[in-house]
């Protein structure tokens, strides 16, 4: 019921058949580009031949995800696979927007491709505890009256969070993560304890967590 509410579909990985667990996955409908432009990653992701056009000796990239808590100016994400038993994810994101979003544990994986029903989609993946959204706007692709208002949502429990764009706020400066851009110099890629960023902006492709509550 509150995934229906959310305008979002259930999907549960067979590689994890377990009932508390839940996913989303938002409607499949478009509503503006989100797919790599041409100046997206070169490589591609593990156990796969790539998007056409893609140079094989281009995924010969490092793959190790940077220890510390901010990254270089430049720096390229690492292509990850996707879990076992990723069900199929809209071809388009919706968009989710709030005033802050607070993760606890946060770990920015890296690039992964998930399976839609149009082909691979090209993501960023966040792992954390827990994901809490205020205030939060959810627009999924389509006519403007589907568009949903919470006070709250929260994700609790081993969070796995797939978006083709984030853009949020830090004190001072604003960040954008794409899949096609290299990573800003100061950005978290781990932050044991909690961090809030202002004003985010998701087009978010995937969730799933133990748990999810709205308020």
């Amino acid at each position: 019921m509150l995934l229906g509410l959310l305008g979002l579909v259930t999907a549960v990985a067979p590689a994890a058949l377990n009932p508390a667990r839940a996913s989303a996955v938002p409607a499949t409908v478009r509503d503006g580009p989100t797919c790599p432009s041409p100046g997206a990653p070169q490589g591609s992701p593990p156990g796969s031949s790539g998007p056409r056009g893609v140079r094989p000796a281009d995924c010969d990239r490092p793959k190790s995800v940077p220890s510390a808590t901010g990254g270089d100016a430049g720096t390229a994400l690492p292509w990850i696979s996707a879990d076992p038993g990723q069900p199929l994810v809209a071809a388009i994101p919706t968009k989710l927007t709030g005033s802050t979003v607070t993760m606890s544990g946060l770990r920015l994986e890296g690039i992964v491709q998930l399976p839609t029903a149009d082909g691979p989609l090209t993501a960023l993946k966040f792992s954390m505890q827990e994901a809490v959204t205020e205030d939060v706007v959810l627009r999924p692709p389509g006519p403007p009256d589907r568009t949903i208002r919470l006070a709250a949502v929260t994700a609790r429990g081993d969070v796995a969070l797939y978006a083709t764009r984030f853009v949020g706020r830090l004190p001072g400066f604003t960040i954008t993560l794409a899949p096609d851009l290299p990573l800003p110099a100061g950005v978290p890629i781990m932050s044991p304890g909690a961090i809030t960023f202002t004003d985010p902006a998701i087009d978010l492709a995937f969730i799933k967590s133990d748990t999810f509550s709205v308020r």
